[in-house]
């Protein structure tokens, strides 16, 4: 059972890894600066709603100015048809060029993330990235989206407003998405303005403004740094909302627990949902090298891969204004804090399988103790070897 389990995800992971990112051109005529590209980010996606997505997108360019793109997807456990579309057009003036941008269609929308959702312009709500494998607690959001990103040197700014209908998938527990104890959910209306900021130096931000008075404020720096033969990845992220902020704009301070893949920037320890925060603070430090000691294992046992021990530690802190925990939501915890501390070590890139590389890993939680024991679990690493 374990077996066939682990295998039908390292299989998954290969072909998402292998895909992710990358386009290919269909056609292409220089001369009048026209191109349509096959979108392979499209074509396979996974969370707990759909399980398995399959689908297709096209990306048109026009005199390097003009981008519309389009995709549909199919999600296997629900049943449900996704897609959507839109249009992009770049100024020519500024420094690097104002970019105007509308898109729409029908997506998921992942509730109570700690991520800085708006990236992409084209995507009104982007779960696309394996991020998302333990995500359970969903908008199901048809609406539309416009903006404008402007680029300086350094940095990168995104304003956006979105406008959509939405239900909202209470079910964690995937009985049928809109039945609950068989009354159909009904749908609202919402809207957002969110202002977003990227740096080359690794810092990001954004604040969102909801309906009824609802924001949130989300920073984060995720930077690498060498240091002689090793690598030190530092992940650093805060956030806090309104305090009459509904449940899908907090901040899921759980983790991963339960799954048998390890994620970068995450608590591997804790639940999803096991603790959500209207306030909180993340930090990841992680040293990585390429160890000489594990030659011999690439030339004689795995020809190609690239072992990279690794240590790190990762701290967690939530809070709650008020006793709003939902239980129907989170049923782990009903504390007003959260404080949470766990270690890891593992190798990844043991054995390399087409463009991925397959590790191991291990992480504990000390504190605070389950039931006066320590929380542990063994998971497999997984990244794309470029």
């Amino acid at each position: 059972m374990w077996l066939r389990r682990i295998m039908m995800i390292v299989a998954m992971l290969t072909l998402a890894c292998s895909a992710k990112g990358q386009n290919m051109s269909l056609y292409n005529n220089p001369k009048a600066r026209v191109s349509l590209s096959f979108d392979f980010d499209r074509v396979w996606n996974y969370n707990l709603y759909e399980r398995s997505r399959w689908g297709a997108g096209l990306e048109l360019s026009i005199h390097d100015s003009v981008n519309i793109e389009g995709y549909v997807g199919y999600g296997v456990r629900d049943q449900q048809w996704k897609g959507g579309g839109g249009v992009s057009w770049t100024l020519p003036f500024g420094h690097r060029g104002g970019t105007v941008f509308l898109s729409g269609g029908r997506e998921y929308y992942a509730a109570a993330s700690r991520r800085i959702q708006h990236s992409n312009v084209f995507n009104i709500t982007d779960i696309s990235g394996l991020s998302s494998f333990m995500t359970q607690l969903m908008d199901d959001r048809t609406g539309i989206s416009a903006g404008y990103l402007f680029r300086t040197r350094n940095a990168t700014y995104i304003v956006e407003g979105r406008a959509f209908r939405y239900y909202r998938l209470y079910d964690r527990w995937l009985r049928p998405l809109y039945l609950v104890d068989g009354a159909e959910l009904s749908r609202s209306d919402g809207y957002e303005v969110s202002l977003s900021m990227h740096r080359r130096s690794g810092f990001s931000s954004e604040l969102l403004l909801a309906k009824d008075y609802e924001w949130r404020l989300l920073a984060q720096y995720d930077h690498r740094f060498g240091v002689g033969p090793f690598d030190l990845y530092a992940f650093a992220q805060a956030g806090i909302c309104s305090r009459d902020a509904s449940f899908f704009y907090q901040f899921d301070l759980g983790g991963t627990y339960g799954s048998p893949l390890w994620f970068r920037n995450s608590m591997l320890t804790l639940y999803p949902y096991e603790f959500v925060a209207q306030y909180f603070a993340f930090g990841s430090l992680r040293l990585q090298t390429h160890n000489p000691l594990f030659k011999w294992w690439n030339k004689t046992l795995a020809v190609g891969s690239n072992p990279r021990p690794m240590i790190g530690v990762n701290g967690a802190y939530g809070g709650k204004y008020n006793d709003n925990t939902y239980p129907e939501y989170t049923p782990f915890s009903d504390e007003m804090t959260m404080p949470a501390v766990e270690f890891m070590a593992g190798i990844d890139g043991l054995i390399r399988w087409g463009v991925a590389d397959y590790g191991v890993a291990f992480a504990f939680r000390p504190w605070p103790l389950e039931e006066g024991k320590m929380r542990s679990v063994l998971l497999f690493t997984a990244a794309l070897a470029m």
